[in-house]
């Protein structure tokens, strides 16, 4: 194959790959406030639920939402930053607070949870 021809491949699918993200990217800019800020929590639910296993023994929870909040900086992909900022949100803290408020009624109603109990009582 002649050299000419690979690079031409390789600026297609460069090409390409950028139009996909360009196009993702518009359609999240173009959601409504309320959806964008889902995204942000959805993700925000991952990051407790790691932080809650890293104290299972029990930790603070100040010490919680600081692992939450290094880690949303660390981890969160840029875009998902710039949507925080245009969500309409007041600060990150806010959104924590709703994401562990959902977590905690997915926690209480964990089917599996009474079985884990009741095994462990016998």
């Amino acid at each position: 194959m002649p050299e000419w021809l690979t690079y031409v491949l390789m600026a297609l699918i460069a090409v390409a790959a950028i139009a996909c993200l360009v196009a993702y990217i518009v359609k999240v800019v173009k959601l409504p406030v309320e959806e964008r800020k889902e995204l942000i929590i959805n993700f925000l639910c991952g990051l407790i639920t790691t932080a809650e296993k890293a104290f299972e023994e029990g930790g603070k929870g100040a010490e919680k939402l600081k692992m939450v909040e290094e880690a949303f900086n660390k981890t969160a992909p840029w875009f998902l930053k710039i949507l925080l900022a245009s969500a309409g949100v007041g600060s990150l803290r806010e959104l924590i607070e709703i994401a562990l408020q959902r977590l905690k009624k997915t926690w209480d109603t964990d089917p599996e949870e009474p079985k884990e109990k009741e095994e462990e009582k016998q």
